[in-house]
């Protein structure tokens, strides 16, 4: 009689948990057969992950290209460190000119509907 009442219990119980999700999946793959998380057995991500991980290094993109847009040259956009190399060569054609405040905004609202689209987009894949 009692076995019933268990069984009864476990099955009640492991039907209220949720479906695992398949990075939950993969981790137990890994803690049970270690040996087929060796690098030659791939595990195939889920177009929903992918899509997350694109947002995400693109969102990542657009915030990089933003902060070297605001440390470019007033001149030619090329960073600081750009205009260094390009005199330790010898190749450099002008001096480094930093952006004037007003550069600065302009620079700033260009990159302001990028960046917003970018993090759309990132939340849209999360969703």
């Amino acid at each position: 009689m009692k076995t019933a009442e268990l069984d009864a219990h476990i099955a009640a119980t492991v039907a209220s948990w949720p479906s695992p999700t398949p990075e939950m999946v993969r981790r137990v793959v890994q803690v049970l057969y270690p040996e087929l998380s060796r690098p030659s057995c791939a595990v195939v991500e889920s177009p929903a992950v992918i899509a997350e991980r694109e947002a995400r290094n693109h969102l990542d993109k657009v915030r990089k290209q933003f902060s070297e847009a605001m440390t470019g040259c007033r001149a030619c956009g090329v960073p600081r460190a750009g205009h260094k190399v390009q005199e330790s060569y010898g190749t450099g054609y002008h001096t480094f000119e930093a952006l004037t405040p007003e550069d600065s905004i302009k620079v700033a609202k260009s990159y302001q509907k990028k960046i917003a689209a970018a993090e759309r987009a990132l939340e849209s894949a999360r969703a």
